[in-house]
């Protein structure tokens, strides 16, 4: 015979105010919510303070550097920069060097990817070369969960034991943070200043320039740019030029550690509870059927009341329970 309709019979018991199977019911329903979030509280982090993600940085070479070829005596020192102030102030120390600077997007994303430069520096007779300094100005964008903007820099050092006459390298232009970033909206904008502290006259002390002076500001800041991952190549020469090469690339995938916002602070609080929650009702809940539905000695005091049908009515008076069948 095909069946044609089915439906679940439901049971419902009752009990008393503060009897013991009323206590039972409500100390389960408590234990359900308060378990799980103390064992998900207890799992840190429950509350999430610090969190992180992966992108690539917008960065575009400001075409602003400072390169300083030294010797082995005091004073030897060579120094190109793209500051006339600065070269003026350099006098005969000054030399003019021919650079070249490109810029390559492989993936064609509209992002840098690697910044190639080339800086040919010419040399006197006699001058030899054997320490190099050179600094680097970029603008750096991030963008998404932490919206930034500043002026970074990439510092390279090299010295070498025997005179070169070309020095190249590879390396990489990686995130620093002293702390946590912000997740807002907002573009942060903090540190969107020239590298080097300008006076009211733009570049007027050498104190301005130096490497020391420029560092110990720029190190300072929250969130900067250093030269990581650097293998550099040295070439021993004696010729009337010393040439640079440089290959810094840009991470496509930088590490960007940020502070979240409520809405996902609250969002991961609420999937360390419900992760906790599930087994705990499902635990709590087989024990609740089990002990109501399996009472070996039932409580006079609570009382089971069958199911009602549309063939069934209730009478129910102050001191009574009946129940009537309709044939």
């Amino acid at each position: 015979m095909p069946q044609l309709f089915s439906t679940p019979l439901m049971r419902r018991f009752y009990a008393p105010l503060f009897s013991s199977a009323y206590m039972f019911r409500t100390i389960t329903a408590m234990s359900a919510i308060i378990v799980p979030f103390i064992i998900s509280y207890t799992i840190q982090p429950f509350w999430l303070t610090q969190s992180s993600y992966l992108d690539q940085p917008r960065v575009n070479f400001k075409h602003q550097m400072i390169l300083m070829l030294e010797g082995t005596k005091p004073g030897s020192d060579i120094v190109w920069s793209t500051y006339d102030q600065l070269n003026l102030m350099m006098g005969q120390k000054f030399r003019v060097a021919q650079i070249q600077a490109r810029a390559e997007d492989a993936n064609l994303d509209g992002k840098m990817d690697e910044l190639h430069l080339s800086a040919k520096v010419p040399l006197k007779t006699g001058e030899i070369i054997h320490h190099v300094r050179a600094i680097m100005f970029f603008d750096y964008q991030l963008s998404g969960k932490v919206n930034l903007q500043m002026e970074s820099a990439a510092y390279l050092d090299h010295v070498s034991m025997v005179s070169g006459g070309e020095l190249e390298l590879w390396g990489s232009l990686q995130l620093r943070q002293r702390s946590l970033l912000p997740q807002s909206s907002a573009v942060r904008t903090t540190y969107n200043t020239s590298v080097i502290v300008p006076s009211n006259g733009g570049i007027d002390s050498m104190s301005q320039v130096q490497f020391g002076t420029m560092l110990d500001n720029y190190l300072s800041r929250n969130e900067s740019t250093i030269l990581g991952d650097v293998y550099p190549v040295w070439t021993a020469a004696a010729d009337s030029y010393f040439t640079l090469k440089a290959h810094i690339q840009i991470p496509p995938e930088q590490i960007i550690q940020y502070q979240p916002g409520v809405l996902e602070t609250l969002r991961h609080g609420v999937i360390q509870f419900l992760a906790v929650y599930v087994f705990v009702a499902a635990l709590l809940g087989a024990a609740n059927h089990f002990i109501f539905e399996n009472q070996a000695n039932p409580n006079p005091n609570l009382l089971e009341q069958p199911a009602v049908s549309s063939f069934q009515c209730k009478l129910l008076s102050s001191t009574t329970r009946m129940y009537l069948t309709l044939t």
